[in-house]
């Protein structure tokens, strides 16, 4: 091996070999200082879990993407990284928005790092949208089997049902909510719903009802959303923060379907033979004298209802110490119908009955309508049958009963009449003479000078029944009376007379100092008289020898 002769090669020769080496290296660097990196735009957007978002830009050196955020990852295949990187050249990459660490409260933000080179710039400033609650549901409960639930939306409003007279039978709709997150809650502020609205909550059920302590508001009259508001339901997380809201509008119907009140009502009613006069008894047999018409205010929904007149036939049954009762036997609907006598006129919810003079033109003693008032839509759901609807087993639908207005019987002239009582054990009896008769009937005899009426009639009595009634005294009960009655004629040897009212009946009420040495009386006259000083009847008492 020989050894490099440093001697035989030119020093000018290394020297240039030496300087092309530096220019090369200069020449190097110079390429890469020369290469335009340009980074692509800052663009700054809103994503939600889910998105993804693709990123194009023109790499001329090797490259890497880098994100801030777990919940923000590049796609790679069937892998998501938080970092990517390639070779130079024209480049898009996918990146990817996760549900990582995503709760209902605050949106997140982070940002995607482009490095070419030695250059880095924050290419992507990307928000993600805070968790969005779904699967909120608002729904009715079915109250009946089949009955479909009805979900409510801000299209489709909650209608509140309608409140009853009776404040101890309202009507409530229940509404449930449910939604899909376990973690969530549904509620409804103070003050999130109007006034007009009671509300009871059960778990997630609420009940909806009209609120009648709301007085500026008639619960008998329907309205719409317009009026009646919204609810708010708040979706709240475990620390009752709320992350989002569903506002419902709604209705209400107006009072209860089917309900329809008359006040006041005449459920029994004699009517003279002129029109005139007007007896209404009610269930406890006391009687109530109208002159010329009666009246009454219909309450119902929305003020709408229909009047439905038809003829009832029967006849009068009598009992002792009670006023006559009318059976009705049959009705009669339609053209056929007896009714034009009863004129019934309405002006707004006030209703006015009148009557015509009976004329005696037909082939009975007595002549009845049946007076009704239907609410609108129940009259639309039966008018066209209303005798198969109305007369159930022949009598009135028990389900229409409340709609009955009056059932008007006209008759010859009512006239006021009596029947003689005594007291026992706190209460007033009828009592029978030896034959087992009224003491007190009809005056049949002649014509009495003065007497001022026809109508007379004729007491005989003992002595004995002062002693027998337990407070000492006689009573004759008024039937068919009116108020402000007088007596005249009311001071006689050994006893009084005197009007007096129990358990609302009205009485003539017959007294004396001492029952056994009470002369024996004949022919005394009391005279009833009405506030006007029309004689009214005429009662003759005769005061007989005990029979023992």
């Amino acid at each position: 091996m020989k050894a490099l002769n440093l001697k035989n090669i030119s020093w000018s020769l290394i020297i240039s070999a030496m300087m092309c080496m530096v220019a090369f290296a200069s020449c190097s660097d110079d390429e890469k200082e020369g290469v335009n990196i340009t980074f692509p735009e800052l663009k700054e957007e809103t994503h939600a879990v889910g998105d993804e978002i693709e990123i194009s830009f023109n790499a001329p050196v090797d490259w890497q993407l880098t994100s801030k955020a777990a919940w923000c990852k590049f796609v790679n295949g069937d892998f998501e990284d938080a970092t990517t990187s390639g070779k130079a050249g024209n480049q898009t990459v996918t990146a990817k928005i996760l549900g990582d660490g995503q709760d209902y409260i605050n949106d997140n933000t982070t940002e995607i790092t482009l490095k070419m080179g030695d250059k880095e710039q924050v290419i992507y400033k990307i928000t993600r949208s805070k968790k969005a609650f779904s699967g909120l549901t608002i729904k009715s409960v079915p109250e009946a089997e089949g009955e479909e639930a009805v979900e409510y939306s801000a299209e489709n409003p909650i209608v509140v049902k309608g409140c009853d007279i009776d404040t101890n039978r309202d009507e409530y709709l229940v509404i449930e909510t449910n939604i899909e997150d376990a973690n969530l809650t549904v509620g409804i502020k103070e003050g999130d719903n109007p006034d007009w609205i009671k509300i009871e909550k059960d778990n997630n059920k609420y009940k909806l009802a009209f609120n009648k302590d709301k007085k500026d508001l008639d619960p008998k009259y329907s309205f719409g959303t317009d009026k009646g508001g919204k609810i708010i339901f708040s979706v709240m997380t475990s620390d009752n923060s709320i992350i989002g809201t569903a506002e419902i509008p709604v209705a209400y119907e107006g009072l209860k379907e089917g309900v329809l009140v008359s006040s006041p009502a005449y459920p029994n009613l004699r009517i003279s033979q002129d029109g005139k006069k007007i007896i209404s008894t009610d269930a406890n047999n006391k009687s109530t004298v109208y002159q010329d018409k009666i009246e009454t205010e219909i309450i119902t929904r929305d003020d709408e209802f229909e009047i439905v007149t038809f003829e009832q036939v029967g006849s009068f049954m009598v009992f002792p110490g009670m006023e006559p009762v009318y059976q009705a036997d049959g009705f009669i609907f339609g053209e056929d119908a007896v009714t034009d006598w009863v004129d019934v006129k309405t002006n707004g919810t006030k209703c006015t009955i009148t009557f015509e003079p009976y004329v005696f033109s037909y082939n009975y003693d007595n002549r009845g309508v049946v007076v009704m008032a239907f609410p609108k839509k129940e009259y639309e759901k039966i008018k066209n049958d209303l005798e198969k609807n109305i007369i159930v087993d022949d009598y009135i639908n028990p389900r229409y009963q409340s709609y009955v207005l009056g059932a008007p019987v006209q008759t010859e002239d009512v006239v006021m009449s009596f029947t003689t009582c005594i007291a026992m054990d706190g209460e007033l009896f009828p009592i029978a003479n030896m034959i087992g008769e009224d003491c007190t009937t009809k005056y049949d005899g002649e014509e009495i000078e003065g007497a001022g009426t026809d109508n007379i009639y004729t007491s005989n009595i003992f002595s004995m029944l002062f002693s027998t009634s337990e407070d000492g005294k006689v009573y004759y009960e008024i039937k068919n009376g009116e108020d402000g009655m007088i007596l005249e004629n009311d001071e006689f040897d050994g006893f009084s007379a005197g009007l007096t009212n129990k358990a609302g009946k009205d009485y003539i009420v017959l007294s004396t100092a001492n029952a056994e040495t009470l002369p024996l009386q004949q022919g005394k006259q009391i005279k009833v008289k009405s506030s006007n000083g029309e004689v009214l009847a005429l009662l003759i008492i005769n005061i007989g020898e005990n029979p023992f």
